[in-house]
């Protein structure tokens, strides 16, 4: 069973991981990065000195000048043992 069928079944999660900690490898080619938990304190302090909740997109349309409608709106980050 694919995931969006089984989100559609039992809902969506209430938090997902956004970033774990450690080194993160890209299957795009770009070099790899480490997430520290100062990192992801600088992360949450960025994104509240903005004010603005986070949209999650389709297929990163937010990044084009076309007209991108949201799937959903981050409204809470937390650092948690495992990630941001």
């Amino acid at each position: 069973m694919n995931l969006s069928l089984i989100l559609a079944a039992e809902g969506a999660p209430e938090w997902i991981r956004l970033l774990p900690l450690g080194e993160v490898r890209l299957a795009d080619g770009r070099q790899p990065f480490t997430v520290t938990s100062d990192s992801l304190k600088e992360i949450i302090r960025a994104w509240r000195k903005r004010g603005n909740d986070l949209v999650i997109d389709y297929e990163h349309q937010t990044l084009t000048s076309e007209k991108a409608l949201a799937a959903g709106w981050i409204k809470e980050l937390q650092i948690r043992d495992d990630g941001l």
